[in-house]
């Protein structure tokens, strides 16, 4: 599930290195994991740039309702109010 929404949200995403986006999203939970973090703080790593940068479908960023909701749906709430804390 966290695989999908991930090739959902970043697919076709450039950093400004030409790196995908995903790459950079993998490269932070690795260091998480390095450094031993909860699986929370590891999967809101994994999902760290969701409200900023990622698709969610409605062709906008930024945080909204419907997309804490659909964020908290599929990983729970102390996940989504990672990214969140993180987004602001």
């Amino acid at each position: 599930m966290l695989i999908n929404l991930l090739i959902n949200l970043f697919i076709g995403v450039l950093r400004s290195s030409d790196k995908t986006f995903l790459a950079h999203l993998v490269g932070t939970a690795s260091i998480l994991v390095d450094l031993k973090a909860p699986v929370e703080v590891v999967t809101a790593g994994l999902l760290h740039a969701a409200y900023a940068t990622g698709e969610f479908g409605d062709g906008g960023r930024g945080i909204t309702d419907s997309k804490r909701a659909q964020l908290e749906r599929a990983f729970g709430q102390k996940i989504e109010e990672y990214v969140y804390g993180y987004t602001l």
